[in-house]
């Protein structure tokens, strides 16, 4: 059964038909049924997740990882993380020498991010750092079933999990 979010008033025909309309809208998008979204395979792979991973790298840009970021600067200011997470948000070189620079790439995992799965920065940030550390078992794919990133991680047998196809890019952290 689907949460919905609905206001009776019997004095304001303006706000019950904007309510009204927020409600039609939870049919079509996506992002209102997240939380009800089944975790069970996200939390099988966490069990499989080798424990000697020391850092994380989101590879993503814009709502592929902002969401991602925001929820980890707030979490590591007030909680010691077993992991450090860094983010792969642009084409700069000198950014992407700095980031590498942080991590040991040997015991680094990285999240591939892209709804479409064709974002043109993510592409080239990805294949630059598969040219560094070219282990399929280092690397999980977030994308859309069908996509061009999901025929690679199938091609090379990562992981992959999927945004749901109602949901927007900029909500993927939801899910």
């Amino acid at each position: 059964m689907r949460n919905r979010l609905y206001f009776k008033t019997e004095t304001d025909p303006l706000e019950k038909r904007a309510f009204d309309a927020i409600a039609d809208e939870t049919k079509e998008v996506g992002y209102y049924d997240l939380v009800q979204q089944d975790i069970s395979e996200i939390l099988e792979f966490e069990k499989e997740f080798d424990k000697s991973i020391n850092s994380i790298a989101i590879i993503g840009i814009g709502g592929s990882s902002l969401g991602a970021k925001a929820i980890y600067n707030f979490i590591k200011s007030v909680k010691n993380l077993k992991r450090k997470l860094i983010f792969f948000e642009s084409t700069d070189p000198i950014d992407i020498s700095n980031n590498i620079s942080q991590i040991d790439i040997k015991d680094t995992h990285f999240l591939v991010v892209s709804k479409s799965g064709n974002t043109v920065e993510t592409i080239a940030v990805f294949k630059y750092l598969y040219s560094l550390q070219g282990s399929s078992k280092k690397y999980t794919f977030i994308t859309d079933r069908g996509s061009s990133l999901e025929k690679f991680a199938n091609t090379i047998g990562s992981k992959s999990f999927f945004i749901p196809s109602n949901v927007g890019g900029r909500f993927s952290v939801l899910s």
